[in-house]
C-alpha cells in the first residue's frame, strides 16, 4: 500500500492547515523559500509544477508570485476539492493553477518547468525513489526542484510515538475510527506543547500515528542524491540550513566543487539538532552522530517487522527488542543531552509496563514535548551548459 492508496482507501487528505490568519501563511511561506535561495521573483513569469499539492494552501504563496504558468499534479478527489475551496475566496491577485487530477505516473513527461516542488509525499520504497528520478526529469537545465526529505534521528521522538501506539492499540480490539480517538487521547496533550502547530490533532494522528505506510515514509537526502545527483542536480539551499561552507570560491571548480559532499558532511557534523525542535547544540564529533543515526535506523527496521501482523500479534519479545535498541539510543543523547536521555527512559518504562494507556501516555513528563525537526526541505539546482 502507498501513501496515497491509504488516503483514497479512506478518503481523507489530512494535510489542512489551520491557516485563519492568511498573511501570517503567507509570510510563513515566504520564509521557507527564502531560506531555500528562492525569493518571490524566482517564480515571477516562469513555468511552475507542483506534484502532490493536497490541501492547495501550501501552494498560494508561490500563485501569488504571478508565474507564466501553474500546474498542480493531485490525484486525491478529497485533495482536489479542498484546492477548490482554497482559491475560491483568495483575493490576492495571483495565476490560477491549473489543476490536473492525475498521478505523476500518468502525468505526460514532455515538458518541462523551471520550478518544480513536491513536498511531504515521497517515501523510501524503490518506486517512490524512482519517481525523485521522474521529478528531476521534469526540471529545465538550469531550473530548480524543491523536495522534502527526512532526518532519520529527527524522526525519532515520533518513532517512539508510533511504537507507543503499538503498545497501545496490541489488543486489536478498536476499528479505525476507535484506534484514532485512542491515540488523540495519548498524543493530543504531546501536541499541545508544541509552538506554532498548524494542524488539527485528529489529522496529525491519521497521518502519523494510525498510518500504515508511516514507517515507509523515510526518504533521505541521500536516496534523493542518488536519483538526482546523477542527472546534473546539486543543492542549492535547506530548511533548516545547516549548510557550511568555507571553501574559498577561487577553489570551486572542476572536480573539486563537491557540493553534495560537503553538504552531507555538513549533516554529519550537524544532524544532532534535528533532535528537537525546541533548541540547538553546537557541533558534535560527527562519530557520535553516525553511531545516533545508525541506531535510528536500527529502531526503524525493528519497527517494520511489525507491517505484517496485526495489532494484536505484536507479544513481549518485540517490545523487548524495541526497548533494548531504545537503551542504546539514551546512551548516545546522554552526550547531547541529559533530558533527551530520560525522555527515552521514559519511553521504554511505558514499552516495559505489562499494559499501556491513554492517561499514562498523555502524563508523560520527559517525553511529552519532544518532538523532532524531522522534515527537512531542500531545493535542488539542475546544471545548465556554461555560457562562454
Amino acid at each position: 500500500m502507498s501513501l496515497l492508496d491509504y488516503y483514497l482507501q479512506r478518503e481523507i487528505s489530512p494535510v489542512h492547515y489551520l491557516a485563519s490568519n492568511l498573511t501570517e501563511h503567507l509570510e510563513r511561506r515566504q520564509s521557507l523559500y527564502d531560506m531555500l535561495g528562492l525569493p518571490g521573483l524566482v517564480f515571477r513569469d516562469k513555468k511552475v509544477l507542483e506534484i502532490a499539492a493536497g490541501s492547495g494552501q501550501n501552494s498560494l504563496y508561490v500563485a501569488a508570485q504571478r508565474p507564466s504558468r501553474y500546474v498542480i499534479v493531485e490525484p486525491n478527489p478529497v485533495a482536489l476539492r479542498q484546492i477548490e475551496e482554497t482559491y475560491r475566496d483568495f483575493g490576492i491577485a495571483h495565476t490560477r493553477p491549473e489543476v490536473i487530477a492525475l498521478t505523476l505516473e500518468n502525468y505526460p513527461r514532455e515538458e518541462t518547468f523551471d520550478v518544480v516542488i513536491c513536498e511531504g509525499w515521497l517515501g523510501s520504497s524503490s518506486h517512490e525513489r524512482a519517481l525523485v528520478g521522474a521529478i528531476a526529469d521534469r526540471v529545465a537545465p538550469g531550473g530548480m526542484m524543491v523536495l522534502t526529505a527526512l532526518s532519520i534521528c529527527g524522526w525519532l521522538s515520533n518513532l517512539i510515538r508510533f511504537c507507543l501506539t503499538q503498545k497501545l492499540l496490541a489488543n486489536g480490539a478498536a476499528d479505525y475510527d476507535g484506534q484514532v480517538r485512542i491515540v488523540m487521547e495519548a498524543f493530543s496533550p504531546h501536541l499541545q506543547t508544541i509552538t506554532g502547530m498548524t494542524r488539527r490533532h485528529e489529522d496529525w494522528v491519521k497521518d502519523n500515528m494510525v498510518n500504515p505506510t508511516y514507517l515507509d515514509q523515510g526518504l533521505t537526502l541521500e536516496m534523493v542524491l542518488e536519483e538526482a545527483a546523477p542527472r546534473g542536480f546539486t543543492v542549492f539551499g535547506a530548511s533548516p540550513d545547516y549548510i557550511t561552507e568555507w571553501r574559498w570560491f577561487k577553489q570551486l571548480h572542476g572536480d573539486n566543487i563537491r557540493t553534495n559532499e560537503n553538504v552531507l558532511a555538513c549533516y554529519e557534523r550537524w544532524s544532532h539538532n534535528f533532535l528537537d525542535y525546541r533548541r540547538t547544540f553546537g557541533e558534535r564529533d560527527a562519530g557520535l552522530n553516525r553511531q545516533l543515526n545508525v541506531l535510528s535506523g536500527a529502531l526503524l527496521e525493528a519497527l517494520s517487522e511489525s507491517k505484517s501482523k496485526a495489532p494484536g500479534e505484536l507479544g513481549k519479545r518485540y517490545f523487548s527488542g524495541i526497548a533494548a535498541i531504545l537503551g542504546e539510543i539514551a546512551r548516545n543523547l546522554e552526550t547531547v543531552a541529559g533530558d533527551l536521555g530520560a525522555a527515552v527512559e521514559e519511553a521504554i518504562r511505558v514499552l516495559d509496563a505489562p499494559d499501556a494507556t491513554p492517561a499514562a501516555i498523555a502524563a508523560m513528563r520527559d517525553f511529552k514535548p519532544w518532538f523532532g525537526r524531522e522534515t527537512l526541505y531542500y531545493c535542488l539546482q539542475r546544471s545548465a551548459p556554461a555560457s562562454a
